[in-house]
């Protein structure tokens, strides 16, 4: 609720007044609405490590590449997954942000 009464924007986003904020309840429902994942840490826990150390360049070379084709891998998989759209948690809010403030304010220019 202190978040809230320092920063009126969220009030305002949520459609309430900003001297008259209902309780934190209301503000926890409605924003689970627009976040429907099931797990609150989307990031897994252990994050890989970094193999090794690239090799260093001799003065006035330049360093070799620390991971020879990775543009071809990247490139080959944004290939096979341009066409599959996958459903993320940010999804509704994204919607809703563009259907009710980015299009509102197109429309006004």
């Amino acid at each position: 609720m202190n978040v809230l009464k320092r920063t009126p924007i969220y009030a305002i986003l949520y459609g309430f007044d900003y001297d008259d904020l209902p309780v934190v309840g209301t503000f926890y429902e409605f924003f689970r609405r627009f976040w429907p994942a099931v797990d609150k840490n989307l990031k897994p826990m252990k994050q890989p490590k970094r193999k090794s150390k690239p090799k260093k360049a001799k003065k006035g070379e330049k360093a070799p590449t620390a991971t020879p084709g990775r543009v071809n891998r990247l490139v080959t998989w944004m290939m096979r997954h341009a066409n599959k759209k996958t459903a993320l948690p940010t999804d509704p809010l994204f919607d809703f942000f563009q259907s009710q403030i980015l299009a509102v304010l197109a429309n006004l220019g």
